[in-house]
């Protein structure tokens, strides 16, 4: 108990120190005012400048150099973020003028695909030809109006970043997560052409309670407006030597049984997981090193019978509850602390609590703390540990995993 008082004022702590709580719409602010720049001169600078990086990124766009888009509009930022007393001014900037673009360009496309398609029926009525190059050139005009529209989306879908920026730099924000492209920014850090990710968050782990490893991969996630869905698949490479009987019949090994459903409860629940996920509370510091984030995470698993378990039944079983971690990371992002504590109540059917050996068969409360340290995001030590009601207090000790991120 010590502990979990201990990471919840270190949190706490940390939040006060590098934020503050924000209200849940933000207020509208002047795009450029004088008073966040030393001098008129310096005021015509960055509206000079700032006009540049928008042209040259929109330019980017339309020539399909998305990457370059956003290198431009990084080093402009570092540029320009020196003449703002707050950087987040310059954010809405950004994405008030990224917006009346896409809006003013929208309105061109549409206007000269009408007049172009006007215009080739109308010389066809005067001069008929062969019906299928009228067609042709009617869906040449029709593709170019939709490629153009595309990157007026993704124009549209890059002010979104900006604004959501504006929201949150530096700032302690309830809900701060509206839309998909918040979400990809609060999970990834950055947002895709394809919402659809496949094999995603891929690990291989092994703890101090179990000599047998686990592989877990979330095989698909997207997001659906503000929340995030994902499924997994964790597999056990085995559950050690199997006996049997004289007539060869496998005898279930009830404290094997439920040393291996323990550990899948301890990885998501099973052989198969559903999760969501929807941020409540987010807080990221303006350089990026420091970041913390409440969020509700209900989970679904089950087991597959073969997958990884000796049985035909299968269990399933729900996790309902939410999380709170932080981390902080050096200048080079090579290492990064972190710790997160998760409070859930789980319930299942009633092959779920013969698997893990709960005799009552009664929900109980199933909440975790962990410390840990990831190199170069691809090896993750913790510390975890694990407290509710007695069962859990005898069945899941503390343990140290050591955790392999394979993609």
């Amino acid at each position: 108990m010590r502990t979990i008082l201990l990471t919840v004022c270190l949190v706490i702590f940390s939040l006060l120190t590098y934020g503050q709580i924000t209200p849940f719409r933000y207020n509208t602010e002047k795009i450029i005012d004088t008073k966040y720049l030393y001098d008129n001169q310096a005021k015509l600078q960055v509206k000079t400048a700032l006009q540049k990086v928008v042209n040259d990124s929109i330019k980017s766009f339309l020539d399909n150099k998305v990457k370059k888009g956003h290198i431009k509009f990084k080093d402009a930022l570092n540029y320009l973020s020196g003449y703002f007393f707050q950087r987040d001014i310059l954010y809405k900037a950004l994405s008030d003028t990224l917006k009346n673009y896409a809006q003013r360009h929208e309105k061109t496309i549409i206007e000269t695909s009408s007049a172009s398609e006007k215009q080739i029926l109308d010389e066809f009525t005067t001069n008929p030809y062969d019906i299928d190059e009228l067609k042709v050139k009617l869906q040449g005009i029709e593709n170019k109006k939709k490629d153009d529209l595309q990157n007026c989306y993704r124009i549209r879908n890059l002010s979104k970043e900006f604004i959501y920026k504006y929201r949150t730099s530096s700032k302690l924000v309830p809900f701060p997560v509206w839309n998909s492209v918040d979400a990809q920014l609060f999970y990834n850090s950055r947002v895709n052409d394809k919402k659809a990710q496949f094999l995603k968050n891929t690990y291989l782990a092994i703890s101090t309670d179990s000599i047998i490893p686990s592989l877990y991969s979330e095989i698909y996630s997207d997001y659906w407006g503000p929340i995030r869905a994902g499924v997994g698949l964790l597999i056990s490479t085995g559950t050690g030597k199997k006996l049997v009987d004289s007539l060869g019949n496998i005898i279930k090994d009830s404290t094997l049984m439920q040393k291996n459903a323990i550990q899948r409860l301890e990885n998501n629940g099973g052989n198969i997981s559903f999760n969501l996920s929807y941020p409540i509370l987010g807080f990221l510091s303006r350089d990026e090193s420091f970041g913390s984030n409440v969020t509700i995470v209900p989970r679904v698993a089950m087991d597959v019978p073969y997958l990884g378990t000796d049985k035909k039944d299968y269990s399933i079983n729900a996790n309902v509850g939410g999380e709170l971690t932080a981390y902080y990371t050096g200048a080079l992002k090579v290492m990064t602390f972190y710790t997160a504590a998760r409070v859930g109540f789980v319930f299942g059917n009633s092959k779920f609590y013969d698997y893990i050996n709960k005799l009552d068969g009664k929900p109980f409360w199933f909440n975790q703390v962990t410390l840990g340290c990831a190199i170069n995001s691809s090896l993750r030590i913790a510390w975890n540990y694990f407290w509710g009601d007695k069962f859990v207090t005898v069945n899941f000790p503390s343990t140290v995993s050591l955790s392999l991120v394979l993609n």
